[in-house]
């Protein structure tokens, strides 16, 4: 009985049925999924052309002068090298 079924569904006017409902909807959705990749596409180019222009801005370069210049910054990095080294050298004597 469960091979006349898989039989059935696999040939005949239910499978002719299904077919057409599938390429009905591939042929629907084709122009929305063109202009969704053709959106992704503007989007990406947007970020890039906004993300040159901020990395390109003297304001940005002043930003990260300014930055790696301060003491408060200095300290920070300092303690954290500091700390990894304590850290290796712990793992050193657990060895």
């Amino acid at each position: 009985m469960d091979d006349n079924h898989d039989t059935a569904s696999r040939s005949g006017p239910a499978r002719a049925l299904r077919d057409a409902g599938g390429r009905a909807v591939s042929l629907t959705l084709r122009p929305l999924s063109g202009a969704a990749t053709a959106a992704a596409h503007a989007t990406i180019d947007l970020e890039r052309a906004a993300l040159e222009r901020i990395l390109d801005s003297p304001q940005f370069e002043q930003l990260v002068s300014s930055t790696v210049n301060s003491d408060r910054v200095q300290t920070a990095v300092l303690k954290g090298v500091r700390k990894r080294r304590g850290q290796a050298d712990r793992r050193e004597l657990l060895r």
